[in-house]
């Protein structure tokens, strides 16, 4: 049986492990932070808790899309409905919203605990 490292448990890094452990491969993954999420973690602080990195995600394939829906499924993802704006002369204009933005519920670090279940994790 093969096995391999991964090194980083960040969307892409948990992925490709998925991926991977599929194919039947043996795969542990290392990563230095105490949780996994690269990018889309949430910290936690006196004055509460919000999202570190990445605070919505798009997408671009249809690939890419398929995993979405299934995770919109699972209820671990939803469309963001969030407003833009840009301040200019002292006024906040209100900007039109160009394709969907996707966000983890309820906070982005649920997408990277969903993207970990059944992996083998070594962290800190």
């Amino acid at each position: 049986m093969k096995r391999i490292a991964m090194i980083g448990a960040g969307i892409s890094g948990m992925t490709c492990a998925s991926r991977l452990q599929t194919a039947g491969i043996e795969v542990v993954v290392f990563d230095k932070s105490r949780g996994p999420g690269g990018r889309i973690t949430t910290r936690r602080r006196e004055s509460g808790r919000f999202d570190h990195g990445a605070q919505y995600f798009t997408v671009e394939s249809a690939d890419f899309q398929r995993t979405v829906d299934v995770w919109a499924a699972a209820g671990v993802v939803e469309e963001w409905r969030g407003r833009f704006a840009e301040w200019k002369d002292g006024a906040f204009i209100s900007k039109e919203s160009v394709g969907k933005r996707w966000v983890a519920q309820p906070r982005m670090s649920a997408l990277s605990r969903h993207l970990a279940e059944g992996l083998t994790l070594h962290l800190q």
